[in-house]
Parts: structure tokens; C-alpha cells; sequence
């Protein structure tokens, strides 16, 4: 029975082009007395667990890792870094919404960069472009956010220190409206914006601001929080005040989205 079992599994890793039986199979045993067809489709599925596990390890094995060293000419890899110096990475938020090839293609229609810049699709369903000029890339970055599908994109710049987990962030503006006056500093204005997000920046200054009725400040917004649109906050211990806030240079989509 284990030899059997081996060897159906052996048979499910170097055909997987049975697979598209799978489907087939699922619907026959749906045909079949619910009680039985719960436990053969059970059966079925930790099979093809067992056989998918099976073909990774095959294919992960370390064969060649005791061989010797190949050193790759140092004029050529200096060449490739420096062709890859300007980098922009990013993800979908909703992947299942935002195809990656369809992104690649309409980012660079919008930037006008058609032929100028090179889009990728990376590994872990990210897309990254390749940018001629440091100018170029900044420029990019300095008009987002982006988005595509009416839902947001994650783009940051890429360096060899890159963390993934940066990936998770969006640099946004937020305008604050309702601080009382007589609290309206910078200061204040930084930890409301801590509140909100990781803080970046803030754009107000006492002496050269116009309109004292707002105040912006800029903080890197984990998309996995929800985000707010007002917060009551407390300038006198236990007095509520409501404070309301809006999200710069949303283009492309709707507000809403963002709260999915």
C-alpha cells in the first residue's frame, strides 16, 4: 500500500500536465453521496499536497552547491549595476483586481516614459521599472501615489538594502482641517500626524502660512490599517474635538477604495 502510494504520488510530479483533471475529478465527486464524496475529495487533496511538496523538494535539492565558484568579470557586473541604479518597486494592492502586466503598461503610458523606461514583473507578484535618470525616478515618485483600477499601488524606491516589508507603505499628504487656533503650531501638528501614520514631514510655518485654517503633513500610511477620514482628539483633557483630514493627490481612483 505505501509503494502505491509512492508511486502515485512520483506519477502526479512528473505529469502535471494531469492537472487539468483536477477540476473533473472535483465535479465527479460531487455527483457522489455527500458523506463519501467529503471523504475521497479529502483524500484527494492531501494527495496532491503530498505531490506538489514532493516536486518542490526535487527541484530544491542542492546538487552543484559543492562545485566550484564561477567569478563573473567585474567590468561586466559593475556595468549591470550600473544600469540598474534608478529602480522603482511596487505591488498591487488588490492583486486580484490589478493585473501586473496591465499596470506595467499603463504606468508608463501615463508618464509619458513609453520607451524610455523598462517595466518588470518580479518574483512575490510585484513589478518594478528600471528609469534612466535619477531625475526621472523622482519625478515619479514626487506626483504619486498611483494607482491603477481605481485602487491604490505601493511604490517605493529600490536599493540593495531594500526591505520587503516597505512594501506595506504609501507616502501620502493629508491636509487637516478643525485644530483650534490657539493650538495651531508645528508641534501640535507633528503628533497629530503621528497619530495617522508613520510621520514624514509637515508643511506649515507661522510666519509664511496664509491660510492658518490648515495644515498638512505627510506620513507613510500602512495599508493594512484603515484609513480616517476624521478622529476626535483631545487638546484639554476630557473636551473632544473633531478633527477631519484630506488625502492628497488621489488620482485615478475613489476615495472609497482605499477602505477595502
Amino acid at each position: 500500500m505505501a509503494s502505491t502510494h509512492r508511486d502515485a504520488l512520483m506519477y502526479w510530479s512528473y505529469y502535471p500536465e494531469l492537472y487539468i483533471w483536477q477540476s473533473r475529478i472535483i465535479r465527479f465527486f460531487h455527483t457522489l453521496n455527500p458523506i463519501l464524496s467529503k471523504f475521497l475529495l479529502q483524500k484527494y487533496r492531501r494527495l496532491i499536497t503530498m505531490a506538489d511538496n514532493l516536486h518542490r523538494n526535487l527541484q530544491e535539492l542542492d546538487l552543484g552547491v559543492e562545485d566550484e565558484p564561477v567569478a563573473l568579470p567585474l567590468d561586466v557586473v559593475n556595468q549591470a549595476a550600473a544600469e540598474n541604479r534608478f529602480i522603482i518597486i511596487g505591488r498591487p494592492v488588490i492583486p486580484r483586481r490589478q493585473n501586473i502586466r496591465e499596470i506595467i503598461a499603463a504606468l508608463q503610458r501615463q508618464w509619458g516614459h513609453a520607451g524610455l523606461v523598462h517595466g518588470r514583473i518580479v518574483e512575490g507578484r510585484r513589478f518594478q521599472f528600471v528609469f534612466p535618470s535619477e531625475v526621472s525616478m523622482e519625478n515619479v515618485l514626487r506626483r504619486g501615489p498611483w494607482a491603477f483600477a481605481d485602487r491604490m499601488l505601493i511604490m517605493q524606491q529600490w536599493s540593495p538594502l531594500f526591505n520587503p516589508l516597505m512594501l506595506n507603505f504609501i507616502p501620502l499628504w493629508i491636509q487637516i482641517r478643525g485644530i483650534p487656533l490657539q493650538y495651531m503650531n508645528q508641534d501640535v501638528i507633528m503628533h497629530i500626524g503621528r497619530a495617522l501614520g508613520q510621520y514624514m514631514d509637515v508643511d506649515y510655518n507661522a510666519e509664511t502660512t496664509v491660510r492658518v485654517k490648515n495644515a498638512r503633513v505627510r506620513v507613510n500610511w500602512d495599508v493594512d490599517l484603515p484609513l480616517r477620514f476624521q478622529k476626535n482628539f483631545q487638546f484639554t483633557p476630557g473636551v473632544n474635538t473633531l478633527l477631519k483630514f484630506r488625502y492628497e493627490r488621489l488620482r485615478g481612483f475613489c476615495e472609497t477604495a482605499l477602505l477595502e
